[in-house]
């Protein structure tokens, strides 16, 4: 869901090729093909013909100057959506656990996976994996897990930015 100079527009993008894109906007099908990407600007072949764009992003919202024209677009595709008349949320996706049960839940899963895995090679004829010292291997795993999580949290955190650029 884009928001284009201020009207409402359906648009959805396939990705065909590494570099080869097919927009559609209602009935409206476009080929693309990029060329060049930087930070502020694009080369592209539009239904076989190149053209250039201008831009700047900032979180929802890009700016675009083609042909002379600047448009102003709102991608409001993970935006809460609002009635009209009524306040709804703020658009934000937010986590029911927090770190520390994160790092619980990553702990006990790790040392399960680490219990679970020789057991399913004993069960398929691959003998003298289920041993004793097993279940340390599964208690050292999950004790770095434990901590281990709590530090990554950030970096999870990072990954799941909205933008792209910046």
């Amino acid at each position: 869901r884009l928001q284009i100079q201020g009207h409402d527009v359906q648009v959805s993008v396939t990705q065909t090729a590494p570099h080869d894109f097919v927009l559609r906007m209602g009935e409206v099908q476009h080929s693309i093909t990029a060329v060049r990407v930087t930070r502020h600007e694009a080369r592209f072949v539009l239904d076989r013909v190149m053209q250039g764009v201008s831009f700047e992003r900032e979180g929802h919202h890009l700016w675009l100057l083609h042909q002379g024209q600047p448009y102003e677009v709102l991608d409001r595709t993970r935006m809460a959506s609002a009635r009209q008349g009524e306040t709804g949320g703020d658009g934000k996706v937010r986590a029911t656990m927090n770190g520390r049960v994160v790092a619980i839940a990553v702990a006990v899963a790790s040392a399960i996976g680490e219990i679970l895995f020789p057991i399913a090679q004993a069960l398929v004829g691959l003998g003298g994996w289920v041993q004793w010292r097993v279940i340390g291997v599964a208690l050292v795993v999950a004790l770095f897990n434990l901590l281990l999580a709590p530090l990554l949290i950030p970096v999870v955190r990072w990954t799941l930015k909205e933008t792209l650029v910046g």
